[in-house]
């Protein structure tokens, strides 16, 4: 009783397993069109020190969970100059094939999307415990000023406790501009802009298709994409969108004149 259990990715079903541990969750199939990847079933119950994910399809049901020995994960965050960085709020996120979805939280109260957060305490330390063994994780944080963090955790990590190397957030000190176009070459106005690297934000293209958006210097990985309509992908949950990627390319920032065309994407290289 009292386990979170939460189909990935996106999450947009939990619940919480009554006293005899049965659940019933509904998923939203019409989500699943075009999106090519395994979905989870996720089931964790920290206060047990227990947790556990199984691959499920459209046909799933009935699904008998055994609970195993949940992993806990921690670090540190740092600057460039190796000092900590505190207050920092960080989530955790199984990485698949094709996307990246946070984590639950296991409150009673979180069924509206609250999502596992630990916040860096003075010594840039974070943990999550109770994490699910056998997926591939990401830790996700941000901060005014700096990237985004993307440290992956592969799935070889089976151990109870799990420390990772401290992890170095840049400063965003850098930005790319340029346009995209479609295959035809006509400016494409509207799309969203996103860094993979960069912060939370997105950029929109103008009416000439240009844009310019901050980034950390370095090797980034810079996508394009539009939104997608509700009636085309269903309703994945309160507050969320699902968007198409239609270009997306490696680059070296900072960079000036960027030439995306419709239709050409690079794979994203997970580590």
């Amino acid at each position: 009783a009292g386990a979170r259990v939460s189909i990935h990715p996106w999450g947009h079903a939990t619940t919480v397993s009554a006293d005899d541990g049965s659940f019933k969750l509904e998923h939203n199939e019409e989500m699943r069109s075009g999106f090519q990847s395994p979905y989870f079933l996720v089931v964790r119950h920290p206060a047990k020190g227990l947790a556990s994910a199984v691959e499920i399809t459209t046909e799933s049901s009935n699904i008998n969970i055994a609970l195993t020995p949940g992993i806990d994960i921690s670090g540190s965050l740092i600057d460039e100059d190796g000092k900590p960085l505190a207050d920092i709020q960080t989530y955790i996120g199984i990485l698949g094939n094709a996307f990246f979805s946070l984590l639950q939280d296991d409150r009673d109260d979180s069924k509206d999307g609250t999502y596992v957060c630990a916040t860096t305490n003075s010594e840039g330390a974070f943990a999550f415990l109770c994490i699910p063994p056998g997926l591939s994780y990401r830790v996700f944080g941000e901060k005014d000023g700096y990237g985004q963090l993307f440290y992956p955790i592969p799935s070889t990590a089976t151990a109870r406790s799990v420390e990772l190397e401290p992890v170095t957030m840049k400063k965003m000190n850098a930005a790319v501009s340029g346009i995209i176009t479609s295959k035809t070459g006509k400016p494409l106005g509207g799309v969203t802009m996103k860094s993979s690297y960069g912060p939370l934000e997105y950029v929109i293209t103008d009416n000439a298709g240009r844009f310019e958006i901050p980034v950390c210097h370095g090797r980034v990985y810079l996508q394009a994409f539009l939104w997608l309509p509700a009636d085309q992908v269903g309703s994945p949950g309160p507050g969320i969108r699902r968007g198409k990627v239609i270009a997306g390319v490696y680059l070296d920032a900072p960079a000036q004149d960027v030439q995306m065309v419709e239709g050409q994407v690079e794979p994203f290289i997970k580590d």
